[in-house]
């Protein structure tokens, strides 16, 4: 499926300050490709539109690399179709990253655009986050992070279980009303927050992190 001009991913981007290579640049198109030539089959994206799919998906993923840019390894807990994952793995090849969903052709597409990407450092798992991840054999990484899938409170209470201490859990919020909520929820915890706006449309995205010290099993 054919997106816009070759250089409007790296434009956008650098407007958020993120100075994408050419071959960044390339395996993010193509990677978008993947997704929106997949969700003619499966339901991945309401979003159809290649110009507007650069910058709702592709951009507004690479809005919280700061937020994770000092973690080794990350989880995706609610990927769905690889937002924020695989954007934020292209940027960072160092990182290792764990997609988490639980929809079985979902996994199937995640598969498949990693193979097709040659991404060694990340794997997709099909499963369900229930506060237990030796059960559902989700690894601890450093960082968790998604992508609008819960509440913050609720995102938050969820994403310890998969934070090896000290690590954080990563929200990307779309006002700033979510991000004074989650502040509001956790008073005492060390919190940290980012904002931007996208380029083209310009709403406003918030992503919050918060540091986990201790081990959510033994608290």
């Amino acid at each position: 499926m054919p997106l816009a001009d070759e250089q409007s991913l790296q434009k956008m981007a650098a407007s958020l300050g993120i100075i994408l290579s050419s071959e960044q640049n390339s395996r993010l198109r193509q990677y978008l490709s993947l997704l929106l030539s997949w969700n003619q089959k499966i339901n991945l994206t309401a979003i159809t539109h290649p110009a507007e799919a650069l910058e709702r998906h592709l951009v507004d993923s690479l809005g919280a690399a700061p937020a994770v840019d000092e973690l080794a390894s990350v989880v995706d807990i609610g990927s769905g179709g690889g937002l924020p994952g695989i954007p934020l793995a292209i940027l960072n090849p160092s990182q290792q990253w764990v997609l988490v969903e639980t929809v079985h052709k979902k996994v199937g597409f995640l598969k498949a655009a990693i193979a097709a990407l040659s991404l060694k450092n990340v794997r997709a798992i099909q499963a369900r986050a229930e506060k237990n991840p030796e059960r559902e054999r989700i690894p601890l990484c450093d960082g968790a992070i998604s992508r609008a899938f819960q509440a913050p409170d609720e995102w938050f209470d969820l994403a310890q279980h998969y934070v090896q201490p000290p690590g954080d859990v990563i929200a990307m919020l779309g006002a700033e009303t979510d991000a004074s909520n989650a502040r509001k929820a956790f008073p005492e915890a060390d919190i940290k927050s980012w904002e931007y706006t996208l380029p083209i449309s310009g709403i406003h995205r918030s992503v919050l992190r918060l540091r986990i010290k201790n081990s959510a099993t033994s608290s």
